[in-house]
């Protein structure tokens, strides 16, 4: 595959989506013991790539260089950030970007003082770092995440949905402020688990959970087979904040936990397919938003792979077993 797909791969670079995970480097240092929110923040990037984003990480110097402009919406999981990135996110919120926070997020600073951040003081309180709750574990999800016992339970009723769902409560829990908030989710004991609020002219979500470590769980790892089957419910918290923030992800295709990555550069485009629901699928259709004309698409796997303008791009339909690298050609 790569062979036949190198003329274009070669000069090509990942095209990525406006959206982002924060990697703090302040985290890292105060919680090298406590894997949660490093767990929370991986099964976080794999649940966005199941909805076909393709995100980027970015580091508290990157926040403070300015790097957030050419984000619409920010994934938010480290408990410590620095004040001066705190200060770019806040502005960026307030300029109308969308920020995802879970639970224990910026509840410290780099010093590991509590700080809670203006963005976030309608949803923390001020003691939050002190009512925050962390269970230490390793979290990996083929030896003791399987097993875990959830500290409680969330019922999830998002916005505009018929229906609620249940996850469990693992890792971490801190509830909101019950004041001033319309709770969207709600712990065992009825307390706000999950609130939306309006910060300028952007919008804060702010869960006091961990929810990507119940996707992880509900999964089903097994110690040395691929058989785990990622549960839905998890994906619509993503999916919500993905619709709030307007992203169109723009590489997406018509069947879940399908990741597709495409790259772009002088010789073309390609589009990188991996299938991780672990069933052949007899007709995959993507859709691509692209701003150059495209001649063919070619598999590099030898499947017929259909090929269709659309107003925003063009719309490919192919088979899937497992992998494929499908060039597109100028």
């Amino acid at each position: 595959m790569l062979e036949k797909a190198e003329p274009v791969l070669d000069s090509a670079q990942p095209v990525r989506d406006p959206v982002a995970i924060v990697y703090s480097v302040s985290h890292d240092i105060w919680h090298s013991d406590n894997a949660a929110a490093f767990v929370e923040k991986r099964l976080l990037w794999h649940a966005l790539r199941h909805l076909h984003v393709q995100p980027d990480f970015l580091r508290e110097e990157e926040i403070e260089g300015g790097r957030l402009k050419d984000y619409k919406l920010l994934f938010l999981a480290d408990a410590c950030l620095t004040r001066a990135s705190s200060a770019k996110i806040d502005q960026w919120v307030r300029d109308g970007g969308v920020l995802y926070m879970s639970a224990g997020a910026a509840t410290r600073d780099e010093f590991y003082q509590p700080c809670v951040p203006p963005f976030a003081e309608d949803v923390w309180s001020a003691d939050a770092a002190a009512r925050l709750k962390i269970e230490s574990h390793t979290y990996n999800e083929r030896t003791d995440l399987p097993t875990l016992r959830p500290l409680t339970t969330v019922r999830v009723h998002l916005p505009g949905a018929q229906e609620s769902f249940e996850l469990p409560v693992l890792g971490g829990m801190l509830p909101l402020k019950a004041e001033g908030i319309e709770p969207i989710a709600r712990f065992a004991d009825s307390s706000p688990a999950g609130a939306m609020m309006n910060y300028g002219r952007g919008k804060v979500i702010a869960l006091g959970f961990l929810p990507m470590l119940a996707y992880g769980q509900g999964a089903g790892f097994k110690p040395i087979t691929l058989e785990e089957k990622w549960p839905e419910p998890p994906r619509r918290l993503l999916r919500f904040a993905l619709d709030v923030g307007r992203v169109t992800p723009i590489a997406q295709c018509d069947h879940p936990v399908v990741e597709t990555s495409l790259l772009s550069g002088r010789a073309g485009s390609i589009l990188l397919l991996a299938n991780y629901t672990y069933h052949p699928i007899q007709s995959l259709v993507i859709d691509l938003r692209l701003d150059h004309p495209v001649r063919r698409a070619v598999s590099t796997e030898g499947v017929k792979a259909q090929l269709e303008r659309t107003q925003t791009g063009v719309r490919l339909r192919l088979p899937l077993q497992w992998t494929d690298a499908v060039v597109l050609e100028n």
